[in-house]
């Protein structure tokens, strides 16, 4: 029997990935999926065999807490969902290793590094993927703003802004104008807009803000590329053709073995272990260029395994010791995501004295 903990219950990414290590063959024979998340209505509470209402990851009572619960349900491995338990569990992992106990993260050095966009746009400049960084300066007053606005837009170059530590596209928008019938015929877009309202969104309070990243906005084709390792590279790129609320929802996966040979670079000179997501943009000269890193399981890995491929359990096969195993990809699978209900009554209980009776079928 082996005991896997999930955490962050409540993210997009948790379905897929508690969905990708029921389909491990070598684990059919006895699995218990355990689930955590600081909200007890957090819906993946509910596809958890057991579960536990854990603090918030940056909480000082994060890891005493996951410690208590693994220690007394006998947890083989931990799998961090949300960026923000990254570091704390990174930090931890000879604590977790006392009971038996692996941690699906890799280093803390790597992670202070990839989790914040300028650290990891500084790192990669002076390397061999320098010209696949974009464009960027960090500011935190509005007068340095307007400043690296003026000067990327003398260069030819869109502009959008990010916070230095975020995720999950928060705080990412796109500076441009929006034209009178982009009013009436398009959708509301979260990711647009105009440099004044930024201005005076920005000086709202002071003149004065968190880090901020005001780079290049590439307009070409956008990439999201899930890579492991485990004896060998494995990586499937994939297109994010349409995106809702910073997720994916449709794309198809492309054979494109500049992204192949760029993301193991870049896999190799952040030493990250187990798994990463790596997502591109290419801009008007056709050149891919890094977006952001993310050092844990993605939210579309279930395309993945859609074309062939268990990124789950590559990963959990190198933590667990055991060999590889060779995965023939379907290169030009299209997946498309749509809504499908779920439904919860309260007839009782099956893993704690408040859960849900779960009823789960599409209409």
């Amino acid at each position: 029997m082996k005991n896997i903990l999930i955490t962050a219950a409540g993210c997009p990414g948790f379905y897929s990935v508690q969905k990708a290590i029921k389909s491990i063959d070598f684990l059919s024979s006895g699995l218990m999926i355990h689930g955590c998340d600081m909200n007890p209505k957090s819906i993946g509470l509910k596809f958890c065999d057991k579960y536990f209402i854990a603090p918030k990851g940056s909480s000082e009572k994060y890891v005493s807490k996951l410690f208590e619960y693994c220690s007394g349900n006998k947890i083989d491995l931990i799998i961090p969902c949300s960026d923000e338990e990254l570091i704390p569990l990174a930090r931890s992992k000879q604590i977790f290793a006392s009971i038996g106990c692996n941690v699906l993260a890799c280093s803390e050095t790597s992670l202070e590094t990839i989790l914040n966009k300028q650290k990891l746009f500084e790192f990669l400049k002076s390397g061999p993927v320098k010209n696949h960084i974009p464009k960027s300066f960090i500011c935190n007053n509005v007068n340095d703003f307007k400043r690296h606005y003026e000067r990327l837009k003398d260069e030819g170059c869109n502009v959008c802004i990010k916070p230095t530590i975020a995720h999950g596209g928060r705080g990412f928008r796109v500076i441009s104008d929006v034209r009178k019938e982009d009013l009436f015929e398009q959708k509301a877009s979260h990711g647009t807009m105009s440099y004044k309202s930024l201005v005076e969104v920005l000086s709202d309070g002071g003149d004065t803000f968190p880090d901020l990243m005001v780079m290049e906005y590439m307009c070409g084709t956008e990439y999201s590329v899930d890579c492991s390792k485990n004896e060998k590279f494995t990586t499937v790129p994939r297109t994010r053709e349409i995106i809702q609320d910073g997720i994916c929802v449709a794309g198809t996966t492309i054979e494109n073995e500049k992204l192949i040979d760029l993301s193991e670079k870049i896999y190799n000179l952040l030493g990250i272990r187990y798994h990463a997501n790596i997502q591109y943009r290419y801009d008007h000269t056709g050149n891919p260029k890094l977006l952001e890193v993310n050092p844990r399981f993605s939210g579309t890995m279930e395309h993945c395994r859609g074309a062939g491929v268990n990124f789950a359990e590559i990963a959990i096969r190198e933590s667990f010791g055991l060999p590889a195993v060779d995965y023939s990809i379907k290169w030009q699978t299209r997946m498309t995501r749509v809504w499908q209900e779920v439904f919860s009554y309260e007839h009782g209980s099956r893993n704690s004295d408040n859960e849900n009776k779960l009823y789960h079928r599409s209409l």
